[in-house]
């Protein structure tokens, strides 16, 4: 099949994700303790404080969709880790709101 419209160019982010990281790290902390208790050494964990991680990562993703310029941005995945968390969902705000309002965002 053959068309005369033109393609559309869509870029898909996945998994943004905010408050990942630091839900792994607690998460770890917790396992740590646990095998501390039970008379094993305990995890060797970098600590994580608040989203820096995650905003960088979809910064930049927002960032390589003002350079790409498509048609349109689709964010497919988890946008946030906690469902009920304003400083995560405003994060999210806050950073796809650099996204060029020209590009429409999905």
């Amino acid at each position: 099949m053959t068309t005369e419209a033109p393609l559309a160019r869509v870029l898909v982010l996945s998994d943004p994700q905010i408050g990942l990281y630091r839900a792994v790290f607690e998460r770890g902390l917790a396992n740590s303790e646990r095998l501390v208790a039970q008379g094993h050494e305990a995890l060797e964990l970098p600590e994580i404080v608040g989203h820096e991680r995650e905003r960088v990562l979809f910064g930049e993703a927002i960032d390589a969709a003002n350079e790409l310029r498509p048609d349109c941005v689709v964010v497919c995945g988890d946008m946030i880790q906690h469902w009920d968390s304003d400083e995560e969902l405003g994060l999210v705000r806050e950073i796809a709101g650099r996204l060029d309002p020209a590009i429409p965002i999905h």
